[in-house]
């Protein structure tokens, strides 16, 4: 496999759309969905990340032990300006 793009994670944005405080620690990727979205889990909750190529990156919880279909709010997040 070879890394052809790389997008940022605004931890401190996510943190503050999701109602977590505390320390920003806690991120682990879980696998891909398809080349536009992955699932990670983040202080033991799991989410969905899609729209990579798009100028948000959209970001959707995933309840426990549900289809994909059945998720929890999400919010779009803002591409830092330095990343492109």
């Amino acid at each position: 496999m070879k890394l052809t793009k790389v997008r940022k994670l605004d931890l401190q944005q996510f943190m503050k759309a999701f109602g977590f405080s505390g320390e920003m620690s806690g991120f682990e990727f879980i696998n891909w969905q398809s080349p536009n979205s992955f699932n990670f889990c983040f202080q033991e909750r799991e989410f969905l990340a899609s729209d990579i190529e798009g100028t948000q990156l959209l970001v959707t919880q995933v309840m426990p032990s549900q289809s994909m279909e059945r998720m929890l709010p999400r919010c779009a997040l803002q591409r830092p300006s330095s990343v492109r």
